[in-house]
């Protein structure tokens, strides 16, 4: 009976940190309470997630929500992060989660594990520049004692905020509150593996400062001086590391387009990372997740003023439109059917019935500019 006792005792000193509220995601391997593997085989969110019992946690904008945890293993606390992703289908290719809050010196303010009670909770508030909808939140954790990144995943239903007789009176937000995820700063991730390259940081006993934190940020250990992290390894964010092309389908790159070129609504490859050998004469996008809701409506772009190519210069890439969206498909209201979006500067999506596509990446060398519709490929 004393050994049973001892072994029990034993294992709660040693349980790992584990999200209570908001109830995570259900996911296919063991371990929630794991860190992320080192190799990154299992980020996002732990590998394969389904919805749990009792379905997502609803979230009003502009209201207090807190995160509770249960296990001793604090390690110290460390850096935390709330984020989200639209939708309910987090995976590697649809992995952008955007930062709501971050909190330096979560979880506790002692040294060590804990000897009882509860790790502290984070609270973080949904703000006004998030649409309604389902999203995928995330905590994550960078470890102060250890260096490991742990992240753990919950879906949630945000709704608007209920207003007063007197506030319908008035605007429901400032007009120059940009509303979208994409207003937000990427989710810091490093230690990572081929995700996030060479990004890394080692422990430090330290808290980590990220690059970008946001606008709601809380130091909970005071002035207590921080590591600043020089990377951040999102192969989301702007500058971060490359994602890696499909093996089936990418080149090695040969040379660089001659020069840019500007298209209302063109469509850059989205796997291929060498240079065009020949002009291309469709319009089709080459991305692994084509448009399902409209048929192939190929055209012919007219050729450019420019001369053909000589065989010591890479030719320029090809101007096109994409196919018209079909009258049954239509907008839904989130995006324009057939539109295309630059995000972070080297990926874009396309608007695919009515939603917007997982984003990918761009030729080498090149990046992108412009808003919705105007999308722009320039040469590095």
């Amino acid at each position: 009976m004393r050994i049973l006792l001892t072994l029990t005792l034993a294992n709660c000193v040693l349980s790992h940190i584990t999200l209570e509220s908001p109830k995570p995601f259900k996911v296919a391997a063991d371990g929630l309470s794991n860190p992320l593997a080192p190799s990154g085989a299992n980020f996002p969110c732990q590998g394969k997630v389904s919805l749990p019992d009792g379905g997502p946690t609803v979230m009003t904008i502009g209201q207090e929500q807190k995160a509770t945890f249960s296990g001793l293993a604090t390690h110290g606390g460390g850096s935390c992060q709330i984020s989200l992703l639209k939708g309910f289908d987090p995976s590697k290719e649809n992995a952008d989660f955007r930062v709501i809050k971050t909190q330096y010196g979560c979880l506790t303010n002692s040294k060590g594990n804990l000897d009882g009670g509860k790790a502290n909770p984070m609270t973080f508030v949904i703000p006004d520049s998030v649409e309604p909808g389902d999203y995928s939140g995330s905590w994550t954790w960078q470890s102060k004692a250890t260096g490991e990144l742990y992240q753990m995943c919950f879906p949630i239903t945000v709704v608007a905020k209920k207003r007063s007789r007197i506030e319908r009176r008035k605007p429901e937000s400032s007009p120059n509150v940009k509303r979208g995820l994409e207003e937000l700063p990427p989710v810091w991730l490093a230690n990572l593996g081929e995700v996030t390259g060479t990004c890394s940081v080692k422990p430090q006993q330290q808290i980590v400062e990220f690059p970008e934190p946001g606008k709601d940020v809380e130091h909970s250990e005071g002035d207590e001086k921080l590591f600043k992290a020089e990377c951040n390894g999102n192969p989301f964010a702007k500058g971060g590391v490359a994602k890696p092309s499909n093996p089936s389908s990418s080149a090695t790159p040969t040379s660089a387009p001659a020069k840019e070129t500007t298209s209302k609504n063109p469509a850059p490859s989205a796997t291929s990372t060498s240079a065009p050998s020949k002009p291309t004469t469709s319009n089709k996008p080459t991305t692994s997740n084509k448009p399902t809701s409209t048929k192939s409506t190929a055209t012919t772009p007219k050729a450019t003023s420019s001369a053909s190519p000589s065989s010591s210069k890479a030719p320029a890439p090809a101007v096109s439109t994409p196919p018209a969206p079909s009258a049954s498909s239509g907008s839904t209201g989130i995006c324009e059917e057939g539109k295309y979006l630059c995000v972070n500067g080297h990926m874009f999506s396309v608007c695919t019935g009515g939603r917007w596509t997982g984003p990918q990446p761009l030729a080498a060398n090149t990046h992108c500019e412009g808003e919705v519709g105007e999308l722009k490929i320039v040469n590095e």
